[in-house]
């Protein structure tokens, strides 16, 4: 992982966090909140992505790492399909 130090200096991460923050704002609002399932799940996937990526680098492995990024795209897939779902603009 040439030259990081953290997780947090990449894009991916930053912008996998940026969007956790958003779904958790998007989910408090009373209309989005009445829905606890809605909730909890997308909140989830949200939380899941900026962890994956965090797990992935600090297991100094780079096949890991890239697995892991595989897995924290499919939980920002997620993400997109329950706010489609929800007929939902995207946040």
């Amino acid at each position: 992982m040439s030259g990081f130090k953290s997780p947090e200096e990449f894009d991916a991460w930053q912008l996998a966090w940026e969007l956790k923050e958003r779904v958790f704002a998007f989910t408090a609002t009373t209309s989005t909140a009445r829905d606890g399932r809605f909730c909890d799940e997308i909140r989830e996937a949200a939380r899941s992505a900026p962890d994956n990526i965090s797990e992935g680098f600090y297991r100094f492995n780079p096949p890991d790492f890239a697995n892991f990024i595989r897995i924290a795209r499919g939980s920002l897939g997620e993400v997109r399909n329950q706010l489609s779902m929800r007929g939902r603009a995207v946040i």
